[in-house]
């Protein structure tokens, strides 16, 4: 069983390490942490759940923070240009998005402005940590890419922060699937 601290301590003990309280904060944690390895969790449980992280390493805290308020994907992030013009923009029997694009008025003859209107959706909208694998951290950010002819697309655009640069990659996107094509 992995030791938890409350987040809202941890979260005091790192942000708020100033003289006297800091050094309170330090030892309440230490006491916590004793309690647990005694098998005495009752403080814990006091807390809510939800806010309990996983003293194994940063990733645990950094998904609960992440999830709970979303992040920002950076104006820098990478849009391969195959993945508009090779993948999104060209017809595919299974799980073709192109037809979804086009009305949107996003088709081959102009990729420029779906890569526009993707930078454009990531600047308004936050992204939520969805999963991680060996590749990096999964995001999704969902909102309304802005066609070219006026028609507004609901998407999910996936994203990949990839562990070996820490760079953010897009993935793909999705029609939402409240309306997934319109008619």
């Amino acid at each position: 069983m992995a030791r938890t601290v409350p987040l809202t301590l941890r979260f005091f003990a790192r942000f708020l390490n100033i003289g006297n309280m800091g050094e309170t904060i330090k030892k309440s944690i230490a006491k916590i942490q004793d309690r647990e390895r005694k098998g005495i969790n009752d403080f814990g449980k006091a807390l809510n759940d939800k806010v309990k992280i996983s003293l194994n390493g940063k990733d645990a805290q950094e998904k609960e923070l992440r999830s709970s308020h979303g992040v920002k994907i950076p104006d820098d992030s990478i849009i391969p240009d195959d993945k508009i013009t090779k993948y999104l923009l060209i017809y595919k029997e299974r799980d073709d998005k192109s037809k979804y694009l086009a009305q949107g008025g996003f088709t081959i003859d102009n990729p420029e402005q779906l890569k526009r209107a993707i930078y454009e959706l990531i600047k308004t909208n936050l992204a939520i940590q969805d999963r991680t694998n060996d590749y990096g951290a999964f995001y999704k950010v969902t909102g309304e890419l802005i066609g070219v002819n006026g028609i507004n697309l609901p998407v999910t655009t996936i994203w990949l922060q990839r562990r070996i640069d820490g760079q953010f990659q897009f993935i793909t996107l999705k029609p939402t699937k409240e309306n997934k094509y319109r008619d």
